[in-house]
């Protein structure tokens, strides 16, 4: 297929974007119009009925929610907090999981695996063994939905073997190396 038929695809399958974008500059200036004139900001509000309504608005907002559980769960060492944020990305993840959103998914499961910090056994902390059980949770309720996803849950618990093994008094060879 030609470049040009490609892009043609593209555009043609992304047409509602911009319908998309003019429906929402509407909406902003319509609200900054209401605001100008006094009207309250809580006078309108709009409940949502059904469980579908979740899936689009988390597609719009989970960049913000992973980065609202990042930073605190990266700069806090109070338990409180990192059970908070532990806690939010096992929702993200079971949301995800829930709603098939493949990218999603492997940008919650990726990020809650780094901070385990198994990789890096003299910074570890309190809430990196939180972060440790955390993931272990996910694999066992979210499991059958993980996907791709499950590299990093095994990735992570075959680190946790190799540190058993080597606290055992085991001596490993390494990689590549016949033993």
């Amino acid at each position: 297929m030609e470049w040009l038929q490609k892009l043609r695809l593209i555009q043609d399958d992304t047409w509602w974007i911009g319908e998309l974008t003019a429906f929402l500059q509407a909406l902003f200036r319509t609200l900054m119009r209401s605001q100008r004139k006094g009207a309250k900001s809580g006078d309108q509000f709009f409940s949502a009925s059904h469980f579908i309504h979740v899936r689009p608005m988390f597609e719009v907002a989970w960049i913000a929610f992973l980065a609202g559980l990042s930073g605190p769960l990266q700069d806090a060492d109070d338990l409180e907090v990192v059970e908070s944020c532990l806690d939010g990305f096992k929702n993200s993840i079971k949301i995800v999981c829930f709603f098939d959103l493949e990218l999603q998914r492997n940008a919650f499961v990726t990020t809650l695996a780094k901070f385990t910090f198994l990789n890096n056994l003299g910074e570890m902390k309190t809430k990196n063994m939180e972060a440790i059980k955390s993931l272990l949770d996910v694999a066992v309720t979210e499991g059958n939905n993980l996907k791709g996803s499950w590299y990093q849950v095994l990735t992570c618990v075959s680190q946790l073997e190799h540190m058993q093994l080597i606290s055992g008094g085991v001596e490993l060879s390494e990689p590549g190396k016949k033993g």
